[in-house]
């Protein structure tokens, strides 16, 4: 279904307005040329569609594609579809495999491997000392909803932890679902490095703190090397990095560890395509707006025959075959 949506998205994104179709003509009040913009039926599994992309194309006409899901069937959607994608993972041994299926799926249907963007999220708290940090984190763990952690982690794993007094040992029962709770744990205990027993209310903390996503506490120059860790062992091409406190959590991200990205050439001082596209900065391809050419979106442009589609033609408001 989500496959039959995008053919639907690249066709009027596309396919239905030509390259020279916008014509700002004040005299006329015309905005586009209607010989030039197609309407396009769709008849198909799924979705039925009758029309026209409803305004001027974009200078990317299709927009930058990010995807979340790593699945069986999340990898074979990314790989044929997304440009961007999010990735999740404690650690990066956790990740790598994902990154590398996922390009090696991309490079079977034609694609460059390396035009596909990595994203794992990150939760950085940061100190000018590993002491303020540090206090940083005590005083964030204060205020953390342990409540709001756990209900966040039933969500993902289906396992309802409220009859399980918050400060008792969790003792697992053997419930369906439950090997993925001792997966997430023993990840949990890998990042940090503390092999302790977990409760309720540690797991929630855990959860309100960063949750499935690392969450480092240090100085720039642990935090960076954090970041530089996951660049070379897991392959990936930036980071969607949240925050516990605002603006405190964005101010610490500029002030603290910017500096030290760039220092470390992990960092852009300026895009490589000022005033640009988002996908020509994303993969520093100046002049480059549309999908690249190895892309599933390429067959869609303007002038191409849409396999199995009628084209009507779009004239002076009225419709003809």
């Amino acid at each position: 279904m989500a496959d039959e949506y995008m053919d639907v998205c690249y066709k009027l994104w596309e396919s239905t307005w030509a390259d020279d179709s916008v014509v700002w003509d004040t005299e006329r009040k015309t905005a586009f040329d209607p010989e030039k913009v197609k309407k396009l039926e769709h008849k198909g599994k799924y979705f039925k569609m009758n029309g026209r992309f409803q305004t001027h194309p974009s200078p990317q006409r299709t927009p930058v594609l990010f995807q979340a899901g790593t699945s069986k069937s999340g990898r074979a959607f990314a790989s044929k579809h997304a440009e961007a994608i999010y990735i999740g993972g404690l650690y990066p041994a956790q990740s790598a495999d994902s990154v590398r299926d996922i390009r090696a799926e991309a490079a079977a249907r034609g694609r460059d491997p390396k035009s596909l963007k990595f994203f794992v999220g990150i939760s950085p708290i940061l100190g000018n000392t590993l002491e303020e940090a540090q206090a940083k984190y005590e005083r964030a763990k204060e205020h953390a909803d342990v409540i709001g952690g756990l209900a966040v982690f039933a969500g993902y794993t289906g396992i309802d932890l409220s009859t399980y007094p918050l400060d008792d040992l969790l003792e697992l029962k053997g419930q369906p679902g439950e090997d993925a709770v001792h997966s997430f744990l023993k990840s949990f205990n890998h990042t940090t490095g503390i092999d302790k027993p977990w409760t309720p209310r540690r797991l929630g903390e855990t959860m309100a703190l960063g949750g499935f996503h690392p969450a480092p506490v240090g100085t720039p120059a642990m935090v960076a090397d954090v970041f530089e860790e996951w660049i070379d062992e897991a392959d990936v091409d930036g980071f969607n990095i949240s925050y516990l406190t605002t603006p405190g959590g964005f101010e610490d991200i500029v002030d603290l560890l910017r500096p030290e990205l760039v220092k470390r050439g992990l960092m852009w001082e300026d895009y490589d395509v000022p005033g640009g596209t988002l996908r020509e900065n994303l993969n520093g391809n100046v002049g480059r707006s549309r999908v690249p050419a190895d892309h599933y979106a390429e067959q869609f442009k303007w002038g191409q025959p849409v396999p199995g589609e009628p084209v009507q033609e779009m004239t002076n408001g009225h419709a003809k075959k």
